[in-house]
C-alpha cells in the first residue's frame, strides 16, 4: 500500500475508523484514501462527515455554485501540487460526479508522489489491492 507519508497513513486509519464501509465498498476505500492526502485531510474537521469522505467538498462545492465564488478551503486546495484535483479524482471515483476533474490536467499537474496516489486510488478501488486493517 502506497502512501505519501506517516501522516497520510495514519489520516487514512482515522477515516477507516470513521466509515467502517471502507472494508467492503469501492468508493469508500477509495474516498476515503484520497481524503486522507495531508493537504486535502487538513481542509476538513472530521465532525463534518456524516454520510462520506466528500460532504465537506460537496457542501463547498454548492457554496461555490451558488456565490459564484470558491469557498477558501476550495481556493486553498487549488496549489501546484493537484490536492484540488485528487479531490476531484475521489468525487468521480465516488459517485460519478460531474465536476471539473480533466484527467489530462491532473496528468500534467501531479508530481511523481501524487501519481503514485492516482495509481493506488484505482488499485484500491478496482480491488486489486486490498485495504490494510
Amino acid at each position: 500500500m502506497y502512501y505519501l507519508n506517516e501522516e497520510h497513513e495514519r489520516n487514512y486509519k482515522n477515516l477507516k475508523s470513521r466509515f467502517p464501509q471502507v472494508f467492503n465498498d469501492a468508493e469508500y476505500s477509495s474516498g476515503c484514501y484520497l481524503c486522507s492526502v495531508p493537504n486535502i485531510y487538513s481542509r476538513f474537521n472530521m465532525r463534518e462527515l456524516q454520510h462520506g469522505p466528500f460532504d465537506w467538498l460537496f457542501d463547498d462545492l454548492k457554496v461555490g455554485l451558488e456565490s459564484g465564488e470558491d469557498p477558501d478551503r476550495l481556493y486553498w486546495l487549488k496549489d501546484s501540487k493537484g490536492d484540488y484535483y485528487l479531490a476531484l479524482l475521489g468525487l468521480q471515483l465516488w459517485n460519478g460526479n460531474k465536476n471539473d476533474f480533466q484527467l489530462n490536467r491532473a496528468l500534467y499537474t501531479w508530481n511523481k508522489e501524487y501519481l503514485k496516489v492516482f495509481e493506488q486510488a484505482c488499485k484500491i478501488y478496482r480491488r486489486i489491492e486490498s485495504v490494510p486493517l
